[in-house]
């Protein structure tokens, strides 16, 4: 978590979890930037391995607000699962300004080798003032190899007030 007053806040967060046979590995991610009147960047990274059965799932959640300046969101969240395993990712990232510029990136990416599963979902919203720049990206990738499976959900919202 990061605030400033009239400045820079900038809030990195990143979190690794591995599972491996039969385990569980979870890697949970959450990152805050807040300011009045200056630059507010939030950064947040989760990858998560599951590898002979093992069950990984990664969660990243970032959020910048600001009030009459820049609020930039960063959210990734990356799983991988191998030989049986299970892969999850959810990446949320929001951006949150009024009188400025706002925007949201996200990546979810999901990947399953030789009879694993995977499932990447990401949501990215970007909210700015009248007559402000509003951005949101989001790029969720699935990958599946040797009889394994995936599935993909994608989500931008871009509002200007």
């Amino acid at each position: 978590t990061a605030v400033a007053d009239r400045g820079l806040a900038v809030s990195n967060s990143r979190a690794r979890g591995i599972g491996r046979f039969g385990g569980s590995g979870f890697a949970r991610s959450d990152s805050l930037a807040a300011t009045v009147g200056g630059a507010a960047i939030s950064n947040s990274d989760a990858l998560a391995l599951g590898r002979f059965g093992g069950h990984a799932e990664s969660d990243s959640i970032s959020t910048a607000t600001s009030v009459g300046g820049v609020a930039i969101s960063d959210g990734a969240a990356i799983s991988d699962g191998l030989r049986g395993g299970r892969a999850e990712s959810v990446s949320d990232a929001l951006a949150d300004t009024w009188g400025g510029f706002s925007e949201s990136r996200v990546r979810a990416v999901s990947s399953a080798r030789r009879f694993g599963n995977s499932h990447a979902n990401g949501i990215g919203v970007s909210v700015s003032g009248p007559r402000r720049a509003s951005r949101a990206d989001v790029r969720a990738v699935g990958r599946a190899y040797r009889f394994g499976r995936s599935r993909v959900n994608a989500t931008a919202v871009e509002i200007r007030d």
